[in-house]
């Protein structure tokens, strides 16, 4: 699960599944809105990536941004696991 901390850092909640099938995390905002085509940064403890973002949803809606304190489903690239950080990269 994604933690959250830093200014740029999102987090998913205790309990939220974040590994899918089609590499889904499912995350929380934390401290700014997230929203496709803003690149991040997954760093975990045996893998790092960095992606743009091409798909959120919100309740199986495709949404273009996510407010601050909202959970969200974010394709990503490769596999995903509990403990690793999404950081949102600058511009």
């Amino acid at each position: 699960f994604l933690r959250g901390g830093d200014k740029d850092e999102y987090s998913n909640r205790e309990g939220d599944a974040l590994l899918r099938q089609n590499f889904v995390a499912v995350i929380t905002v934390m401290n700014q809105p997230l929203k496709v085509g803003d690149t991040v940064k997954v760093s975990g403890h045996d893998n790092e990536f960095v992606q743009k973002i091409t798909s959120l949803q919100i309740e199986h809606d495709q949404v273009a941004q996510v407010a601050v304190g909202d959970t969200c489903g974010m394709k990503v690239d490769q596999p995903v696991k509990a403990g690793d950080m999404l950081y949102l990269m600058g511009s």
